[in-house]
């Protein structure tokens, strides 16, 4: 069964009319028929939202749709990509020097903070430089 399927045979059990369910997401009416007829898929947070009306768990709101936990799993990559591409470069030399600071009054240990953030960030970036291709 596809998303929209799902979505579409909840919300009529939960005796919502589009309109209704687009109230309470926020979103405009329209958007709940693309999510039905499966031209669009709703965001992370249109996702968590839509579980807590219908409650059921998202993994049974996705359940058997690779494409969208594909597409799920990419806009997380972009959305904590941008979370990094966020920084200005002061920011990032403040944040970056805070962390060494932290690094050097946990050594040796904490050394590897400011290592690990950076780690992270070149990996999420990358990856979502792909992504966005």
């Amino acid at each position: 069964m596809s998303l929209g399927t799902t979505i579409y045979k909840n919300r009529k059990k939960h005796h919502l009319s589009q309109t209704q369910l687009a109230n309470q997401l926020h979103v405009s009416r329209q958007a709940i028929s693309n999510w039905e007829t499966d031209r669009f898929f709703p965001s992370m947070d249109n996702l968590f939202e839509l579980s807590t009306i219908f409650d059921i768990s998202i993994d049974n709101l996705l359940k058997e749709n690779d494409d969208l936990k594909d597409e799920f799993e990419k806009q997380q990559i972009i959305k904590n990509a941008n979370f990094f591409n966020n920084f200005g470069k002061g920011e990032e030399l403040l944040f970056s020097l805070t962390l060494i600071f932290i690094g050097f009054k946990l050594a040796p240990l904490g050394l590897a903070i400011p290592i690990i953030y950076w780690f992270i960030k070149v990996k999420t970036v990358k990856k979502a430089k792909k992504y966005e291709k």
